[in-house]
C-alpha cells in the first residue's frame, strides 16, 4: 500500500509496520505499541539544527542528510540496536551507509571506519515528559519528572549516560541528574536575566530557530526555575518562578519574552548592553 509517497512494505510484528519513503529511500519501523519509530540512521526532528549537530561533534562535518516524514536523517552514520533497527536497515534504499566501515552511494564516498552510536542508556525528554531509553527502547511509561524516570533505571541497575536527549530541541544536552541519588540535593538554577532584561537569541538558538531572529531584540516578561502543571499555572495567574514548560532536569532558568510565542532557556539568550 502506498500513501503520499510513503510505501507500507510489511508488518514485522504486533502493531509494528515497516515503511519506506519512495522519494528518499529512507525506511523505518513504526511501533504502534510504544509510539516510537526505528531507523538505522541517526535523525533529528525537522525543526532541529543540522549545523548545530555537526558543530558540536555529534555528526561528522561532511555527513550527508536527507529529509523524510518530518525528520532529518544522517545517512553517513548507521546505528543498529535490535531487530527493528535491523529490519529498517535491510529495507533502506537512501544511498547512504548501511554497514560498519562501508561507504554509501555505490562506493563513491570515502570509507567510514568510525561509526558513532547513541549512548546505550540515556534520559530522553519531550513535551514535559521523561523516559529512559535502553538500547533504543523505553524501559517504562513516560514520567512527569526526570527523577521518576531515573528511579526506574536505578531499579534495573542501569548506568545512565551523562548526556540526555531533548526531543523538543532535537539536540543532546548535559544531564544534570545522571550521577544524582534519590536524595540528592537540587542544584541552584542559573538565572542571568530578570523581568525587564533586554536580550537577543544566542548563536545556538539562531541555529535552531532560524536566521530571521538574528537581529531581533526582546524583553524578558517571565522567569521560571520550577515546573507547574498548565492547568494550575493559568488558574494561578501565571505566577513568576513557575512554568508548565519548564524542564526540571535543566540547570538554568526558562524565560518568556515579549513578541515571541515560545519560551527560551538561559543558554539560548545573550544580554544586550544598556545604552
Amino acid at each position: 500500500m502506498t500513501t503520499r509517497n510513503i510505501q507500507v512494505l510489511k508488518t514485522v510484528g504486533p502493531h509494528k509496520t515497516l515503511k519506506r519513503d519512495l522519494k528518499t529511500g529512507i525506511a523505518w519501523v513504526e511501533d504502534g505499541s510504544t509510539g516510537m519509530a526505528h531507523s538505522c540512521h541517526p535523525n533529528i526532528h525537522h525543526t532541529g539544527s543540522v549545523a548545530g549537530m555537526k558543530r558540536k561533534g555529534y555528526w561528522r562535518k561532511d555527513a550527508r542528510t536527507v529529509r523524510s516524514h518530518g525528520f532529518i536523517y544522517n545517512i553517513d552514520e548507521v546505528v543498529v540496536h535490535g531487530p527493528l533497527d535491523e529490519a529498517a536497515c535491510r529495507a533502506c534504499r537512501c544511498g547512504g551507509v548501511h554497514d560498519h566501515g562501508r561507504s554509501g552511494g555505490g562506493g563513491a564516498r570515502t570509507k567510514r571506519s568510525a561509526i558513532k552510536a547513541d549512548p546505550a542508556v540515556y534520559l530522553s525528554m519531550s513535551e514535559g515528559r521523561f523516559r529512559v531509553i535502553h538500547r533504543g527502547l523505553p524501559i517504562s511509561a513516560d514520567k512527569s519528572t526526570a527523577r521518576e524516570a531515573l528511579n526506574v533505571a536505578e531499579h534495573f541497575k542501569l548506568k545512565v549516560d551523562p548526556m540526555m536527549w531533548n526531543g523538543d530541541k532535537g539536540a543532546w544536552m548535559p544531564n544534570p541528574h545522571s550521577h544524582g541519588g534519590g536524595g540528592a540535593r537540587a542544584r541552584a538554577k542559573i538565572k542571568r536575566f530578570h523581568v525587564g532584561s533586554r536580550v537577543r537569541m544566542s548563536e545556538d538558538a539562531i541555529q535552531n530557530y532560524g536566521e530571521k531572529y538574528r537581529d531581533m531584540s526582546f524583553v524578558v516578561t517571565h522567569v521560571a526555575t520550577k515546573y507547574m502543571p498548565a492547568k494550575e499555572f493559568f488558574a494561578s495567574g501565571n505566577p513568576q518562578n513557575y512554568h508548565p514548560g519548564f524542564d526540571e532536569s535543566s540547570d538554568c532558568a526558562l524565560y518568556d519574552l515579549n513578541g515571541l510565542n515560545m519560551s527560551l532557556y538561559d543558554w539560548e539568550l545573550e544580554p544586550i548592553a544598556a545604552r
